[in-house]
């Protein structure tokens, strides 16, 4: 797998939604927005995470089917990448999803399993599953509560930022 050559691709369609987000934002939404970031990253979430060489904790999360999905089991038959997605309703998460299905095949390739796991409900999950024609399975970590365990997955969106989510603008 082309890791840096699939991140900058990952990180340009990102960028164009950013770009389609400022352009319709006013300025004060965008400074917004751009403050939320900032707070993000200087609540120090980066550093509570998991690093390469550290063993990642077991966990045993129900799919979108309700069936249960044991990380341990699962490295059973190789290599698991884990990604987290914050809902269907993000649209930057969405790209994200569809940019890993669409190489599904190179992980496969390489022996790998691809996990999403997600705060959302089952039900939720399934119809981003359908919405995204995801391959690759999704958990239900509701609550967050493996997120948490990983460290800098889990952070909650300023009170202004996520106005801007439920009035639907990004």
């Amino acid at each position: 797998m082309e890791t840096n050559k699939n991140k900058g691709e990952l990180d340009a369609l990102l960028n164009v939604q950013r770009k389609a987000g400022i352009a319709k934002f006013t300025k004060e939404k965008n400074q917004i927005y751009a403050d939320g970031i900032t707070s993000v990253v200087n609540s120090g979430i980066l550093d509570k995470a998991l690093n390469v060489g550290d063993k990642a904790p077991n966990f045993t999360l129900n799919n979108a089917l309700n069936q249960p999905v044991s990380l341990y089991n699962t490295l059973e038959n190789g290599p698991v990448v884990l990604t987290w997605y914050r809902g269907g309703w993000c649209p930057y998460c969405n790209i994200t999803l569809h940019h890993l299905q669409e190489h599904l095949p190179e992980f496969k390739k390489a022996g790998a399993t691809l996990l999403a796991l997600t705060p959302e409900l089952p039900d939720n999950s399934l119809n981003t599953s359908e919405k995204n024609n995801l391959e690759f399975t999704v958990l239900s970590d509701i609550g967050n509560t493996v997120g948490k365990t990983y460290g800098g997955v889990v952070f909650e969106l300023t009170k202004e930022v996520a106005s801007i989510y439920q009035e639907g603008l990004v």
